[in-house]
């Protein structure tokens, strides 16, 4: 596979469950990765850099559904490839 991924974490910001997510993804063989956090309340913690990944930051204003920030986050993302994923559902 060639070209950047972009992996979109949708959530509710809680530290234990993003480096819990962070850490899945950096597990990976796959490293051309981009990872951009969309959310309508976001910490200035989450767009710091962990370790090889610079976390970019999406905001979106209340009350936004999910649909909107999704679709903000896309347009957002540079990336070839897509990957919508949330903090709770990596092991």
């Amino acid at each position: 596979m060639e070209g950047l991924i972009s992996v979109i974490i949708m959530d509710g910001y809680e530290r234990v469950y993003f480096m819990r997510c962070l850490n899945a993804i950096r597990r990976q063989s796959y490293q051309e990765v981009e990872i951009l956090f969309v959310g309508t309340k976001v910490p200035e913690e989450a767009g710091r850099q962990y370790g090889d990944y610079h976390i970019r930051i999406v905001t979106v204003p209340e009350p936004a559904g999910q649909g909107e920030r999704l679709n903000r986050a896309v347009a957002e993302a540079k990336g070839k490839y897509l990957f919508f994923c949330t903090m709770t559902s990596v092991p």
